[in-house]
């Protein structure tokens, strides 16, 4: 269904607006600067001709196409409006890179790491040695040995030449297996090699971590934080929405585990790429992750590793993932993920209750998904999230989907009425107390709302809708 141009248009200028700076006493969404402040080549199919001449695994052909590949998907990344070039968390990646690496400083030069707009659990390294570690990663770790420790794995990527040699071992598979047919052992044979990576990865990047200051044995724990249902938190709807306006029901919940919808949302998933479960990609990581924990486990043991005796401070990581929460969620809102957006929402909310930065998202989420319901893309949003391991995040979508406009009106606009009191002061609040009360009642019951928007901030950066509005 196409956007009514007017509504459309409506939509587009609050986004718009929401990119601007935030208010005083909030959080201040980080505004990317979306060209590199370090040097990186312009040209995104080029390469350096003396890679190819010294190349000794792929030949020259092919490793013209390797190196050319690798380049655009570097550029591709770097280019996309994504990459945090400057600012804290790209500057703290380098400093814990600096400390990682304290006894191979050689490394240094050739290893450029930045944070990347991104709510996967992730970090990718390209055979270039450039590392893209996600905000998803940063808001979930819980702490810097365990982010050295995933840096160290990625690293290892690079200096191994993981992604050229398993090229190079598909191309001689393949062109050996076309004259017997046999693609099934092709496949069989390649993934074999990929688990091997993985596993040279983690045993290498904990040598790496064990010759320098951070705590190594927090590495069994960062594994597992990669691993299914780390984010350990279902919503408890009828504490967050229950109010004088809307109440939940806890009916919808019942055995929603086996619900057709989640079954079929499970299905599309195992056949198509979605956010949390991309196919496997060359540079991407974590398959068999049960298996890397009980070896990672092996190798600290037969190491008879020991802590350092001064454990890494607390103080700047804390800081950071607060930072990645914070960006995460303006992220996914801006990225239009607004269920898990509003997931992501309820998590932090239930950590930090009184941050007004999670309660005026959720409501920024909660009137984008009625508006998606009511015209009839909702599930399609959801559907492109895909489904996950993390049992609250669907358990929000399959409440979500239960729910008509209309209902999802009524909870946005309850909440911010519930919330009324504690958030006035806030800029966004008080233009989504007028947009949320002119949903679900009407322009005319929202009259005064707009007029107090108007009157309080005679040039805020709602000011031409509300204009409007009047």
């Amino acid at each position: 269904m196409k956007l009514p141009y007017s509504l459309a248009a409506v939509l587009m200028f609050v986004l718009f607006c929401e990119q601007l700076l935030g208010q005083q006493g909030m959080y201040t969404p980080i505004k990317v600067n979306t060209t590199p402040t370090t040097g990186y080549f312009q040209q995104p199919l080029s390469y350096n001709d003396s890679l190819i001449n010294n190349e000794t695994v792929l030949n020259k052909k092919d490793a013209r196409d390797f190196y050319a590949g690798v380049n655009y998907s570097v550029w591709s990344v770097m280019s996309s409006g994504r990459v945090y070039f400057d600012g804290k968390l790209t500057y703290y990646l380098n400093s814990v890179l600096k400390k990682l690496l304290i006894n191979r400083s050689e490394l240094l030069p050739q290893i450029k790491i930045y944070a990347v707009k991104n709510s996967s659990i992730n970090a990718v390294c390209y055979p270039n040695g450039y590392v893209f570690v996600n905000t998803g990663l940063l808001a979930v770790l819980e702490n810097e040995d365990q982010l050295a420790f995933i840096i160290a794995h990625e690293i290892v990527h690079y200096l191994k030449t993981h992604t050229k040699n398993s090229l190079s071992k598909k191309i001689l598979l393949k062109s050996a297996e076309e004259n017997d047919g046999n693609s099934a052992a092709s496949a069989y044979r390649s993934l074999k090699f990929s688990r091997e990576n993985e596993f040279e990865a983690d045993a290498s990047g904990l040598q790496l971590l064990i010759n320098s200051p951070y705590n190594a044995s927090v590495s069994i724990r960062a594994l597992e934080l990669l691993e299914k249902d780390v984010q350990n938190f279902t919503p408890n709807f009828s504490s967050v929405f229950n109010n004088s306006v809307f109440t939940f029901d806890s009916a919808l919940l019942v055995k929603n585990a086996d619900s057709a919808w989640l079954n079929k949302l499970k299905k599309d998933t195992e056949n198509d790429d979605f956010i949390f479960n991309s196919k496997e990609d060359i540079f991407s990581t974590h398959p068999d992750m049960e298996k890397r924990i009980l070896a990672i486990g092996e190798v600290l043991k037969s190491v008879e590793y020991k802590k350092p005796s001064v454990p890494t401070s607390t103080t700047e990581f804390n800081e950071i993932k607060n930072i990645a929460e914070h960006e995460l969620v303006n992220n996914l809102y801006l990225f239009g993920n607004y269920t898990l957006g509003l997931y992501y929402c309820l998590k932090f909310m239930n950590k930090d209750s009184d941050d007004a930065y999670y309660h005026i998202y959720l409501l920024k989420n909660l009137h984008m998904v009625a508006y998606l319901r009511s015209v009839d893309q909702l599930e399609k949003t959801m559907t492109d999230i895909g489904y996950t391991d993390e049992k609250g995040i669907n358990i929000t979508h399959y409440y979500l989907s239960k729910l008509s406009s209309t209902d999802l009106r009524k909870m946005a606009y309850g909440y911010m009425k519930n919330k009324s009191e504690v958030l006035s002061s806030y800029e966004d609040f008080v233009f989504y107390q007028a947009l949320l009360t002119d949903s679900y009642l009407g322009k005319e019951a929202a009259y005064s709302y707009y007029t107090k928007y108007a009157t309080t901030y005679p040039n805020g950066k709602y000011t031409t809708l509300v204009k409007k509005k009047q």
